[in-house]
């Protein structure tokens, strides 16, 4: 699975596809938004699927932020794009990983 980004091609000169390659989960979370801590942070590291000299991005990050009461309101279909986007880590190396 590879997360598209426009953004990051025509900005940065970058690749546009960014392979996901590790997780952080924080509780409560590192960030804010407008001064508000949320329930859980999700930090998901990338990185380009394509490196040449002209890349100015190599790596990138995406924060995603939940608060307990969303998970009530998860659907069938949001549950399977969870599973899905999971799925795509190894989870079955158990030991802890540290964010370089």
């Amino acid at each position: 699975m590879f997360i598209q980004s426009n953004f990051a091609s025509i900005l940065y000169n970058a690749s546009s596809r960014f392979q996901p390659t590790h997780l952080v989960l924080k509780s409560p979370s590192e960030h804010t938004v407008n001064g508000h801590h949320y329930d859980i942070e999700m930090q998901v590291f990338h990185d380009a699927e394509e490196v040449d000299e002209e890349s100015n991005i190599k790596h990138a990050a995406t924060v995603i932020f939940f608060s307990v009461e969303e998970f009530d309101e998860i659907d069938e279909v949001q549950n399977k794009t969870l599973q899905d986007f999971f799925r795509q880590f190894k989870f079955e190396d158990t030991q802890d990983k540290i964010a370089p």
